[in-house]
């Protein structure tokens, strides 16, 4: 009989439920809006001013010559008449301090223009380069461990 009496109750109290359901669905769209998710607007901004200025010329992914997993990213930007070395990524076993350097394919490490000294474990460097090194000078960067000279990593760069 209790059966009868819950089902006669739900069944009178059925368009509240209803017009319950139809309110809360309409506050939450309204609170959540879920259509602003997506927006499909062009963005009339500018860039930061320090990335504006910035024109990649050259890159290069940097490879082990030990056989160990040492890797990254090299980067060369131009700003204005001064040049850029951007270190991304780099990841090695070796404890540093190390050395980075530009150097002509297949020419010897005693010719390499240095450009920087890093440490392990920083995961993006930035170095300017010296106003008598230039892009033009090497077409391979080396990492090279400061305490024995080992190289570590030499990147081939090329055009972006």
């Amino acid at each position: 009989m209790s059966f009868e009496k819950a089902a006669s109750t739900f069944k009178r109290l059925k368009p509240a439920f209803v017009l319950l359901a139809i309110v809360s669905s309409i506050g939450l769209w309204w609170a959540f809006r879920p259509e602003k998710l997506f927006v499909n607007q062009k963005v009339d901004e500018a860039a930061p001013a320090g990335i504006a200025s910035m024109q990649p010329l050259f890159t290069g992914s940097l490879r082990s010559s030990t056989g160990d997993d040492t890797h990254g990213r090299v980067n060369i930007l131009k700003n204005g008449s001064t040049f850029r070395l951007e270190l991304s990524g780099f990841a090695t076993k070796g404890m540093g301090p190390f050395t980075i350097s530009l150097v002509r394919n297949g020419s010897e490490e005693a010719d390499a223009k240095e450009i920087g000294v890093f440490s392990a474990g920083v995961n993006h460097q930035d170095f300017d380069l010296a106003s008598g090194v230039s892009p033009d000078d090497g077409d391979a960067v080396l990492v090279t461990e400061n305490d024995n000279h080992t190289l570590i990593a030499k990147a081939t760069i090329e055009a972006f």
